[in-house]
């Protein structure tokens, strides 16, 4: 009996090293990272004015801060709209306009339109009072880049935070029979992390 029990272990102990010496493992890894930014905010910083509309007139004003109007109507009070959107350096954004085609004063109400095929009425940039190096876009949606890559937010700071100035600009049409009174409507600009 204690042949038979040694012979036992002996085979249970050479079929756990045969076993053993079968098995095979691998393994293998992969990075995790993950880039953290900053939650994206929008605010409203100067309102879009026109001034002084005439009836019968188209009056236009661009990201430039240029009037185009028939001679005769005055400029006094004309501002570009202006909006501050902050987002992590390198993210991708886009900004996408809750456009409107008419303003309103009461029932009345007046043609507006933000995009008249020129690239002038909307885009932005890195100073909140010169356009002038600003990126431009005709459709009332585009996606942030910083001049040399595609879809990378540009690292700018403003109010101690990272951010950049969209610019409104917009043309309205008082019809041959406009009411008289102040016209007024909503612009909303939402950016979002892509």
């Amino acid at each position: 009996m204690k042949n038979l029990v040694k012979i036992s272990f002996l085979v249970a102990f050479f079929a756990a090293i045969g076993f053993s010496a079968n098995a095979q493992t691998s393994f293998s890894t992969i990075d995790v990272g993950a880039k953290v930014f900053d939650q994206i905010t929008v605010e409203g910083f100067r309102n879009l004015n026109f001034g002084q509309v005439m009836i019968n007139t188209t009056k236009k004003v661009d990201i430039d801060g240029d009037i185009t109007a028939p001679a005769g109507i005055s400029e006094s009070g004309v501002q570009v709209g202006v909006f501050k959107v902050f987002a992590g350096a390198g993210s991708d954004v886009t900004l996408d306009f809750a456009g409107i085609s008419t303003l309103s004063d009461g029932t009345n109400t007046m043609a507006i339109r933000f995009n008249d095929g020129t690239n002038d009425l909307v885009g932005y940039g890195l100073d909140a009072d010169d356009a002038s190096a600003a990126v431009r876009f005709s459709n009332f949606s585009a996606i942030v880049a910083n001049g040399q890559t595609a879809n990378s937010f540009p690292t700018h700071t403003i109010d101690n935070k990272n951010g950049i100035y969209v610019y409104v600009g917009a043309e309205v049409t008082a019809g041959a029979t406009q009411a008289s009174g102040t016209y007024t409507g909503t612009v909303t600009l939402t950016a979002t992390y892509n």
